[in-house]
């Protein structure tokens, strides 16, 4: 069995697209996948499974019991905490600014979606790309005059990625690491 972080893009944001996160930790009991663990509303799961294509699995699931459309991106815990390794120092530091995680998804990689991206700008915003993510941060009140401010408002990018804020970033990470400790790989 594998075990996998799931995160689900664009459910239970702004009113639109809900999923109960109950409801979807016990379909995906149902089905097979062990030790379900969500955290948050926003789409988080932990989970062991040995379905080989996880991801459109997933996908799939969700359309035909919830009857939406959802993307989603499945990382295993190693690789997340991999990505932990290679935070950048000024990543989730500074309270007054937006600290965000933003996860590519299959087949998307970060070196393509920065390609597809404005042009950071140095003076308010600092990003890195790492292996499977991009860590961006910006003050909060320099947002709309950002790459990331400018990119959210195109679909066409920001379809490709499901983004968590520092904190939950940090918050998965810890996650991971306990259930990997309590359940192994």
């Amino acid at each position: 069995m594998k075990t996998s972080l799931l995160l689900l893009r664009g459910i239970n944001v702004g009113g639109k697209k809900r999923l109960s996160m109950g409801e979807l930790k016990e379909l995906l009991e149902k089905v097979g996948c062990l030790d379900v663990k969500t955290y948050i509303n926003s789409g988080n799961v932990f989970l062991r499974s040995d379905e080989e294509e996880l991801q459109f699995f997933c996908q799939k699931l969700i359309l035909d019991h919830f009857h939406m459309a959802v993307s989603c991106q499945v990382i295993s815990l190693h690789a997340l905490l991999s990505m932990n390794k290679q935070i950048p120092e000024w990543f989730n530091k500074d309270s007054s600014a937006k600290h965000n995680a933003i996860f590519t998804i299959d087949p998307w990689l970060p070196q393509d979606v920065i390609q597809m991206m404005p042009v950071p700008q140095p003076d308010i915003e600092k990003v890195f790309a790492g292996d499977q993510v991009i860590f961006w941060t910006c003050p909060k009140k320099a947002f709309s005059k950002s790459m990331y401010g400018k990119m959210s408002a195109k679909p066409q990018i920001y379809s490709k990625v499901t983004v968590r804020n520092g904190n939950t970033f940090e918050k998965l990470v810890a996650i991971a690491e306990d259930y990997l400790e309590h359940f192994g790989d």
